[in-house]
């Protein structure tokens, strides 16, 4: 027996599965913390270059 002739075979137990479904991802999407504006950590790097006799606007030209 197949699973979708199960499915249309047990129809009331097709019903209740998917009612539960449906239930259990009300529950999960209600139970997600929410906030109205949230934080988003964006990753930062610090670049050290040394370049001696370079002023620090040629230096961020060559590096950039």
């Amino acid at each position: 027996m197949s699973l979708v002739d199960f499915a249309v075979k047990r129809w009331q137990l097709t019903l209740v599965a998917l009612i539960g479904l449906i239930a259990l991802g009300a529950q999960s999407l209600a139970a997600i913390p929410k906030a109205e504006d949230p934080q988003f950590p964006f990753p930062t790097f610090v670049v050290v270059s040394v370049l001696p006799g370079a002023s620090p606007s040629d230096v961020e030209r060559l590096v950039v």
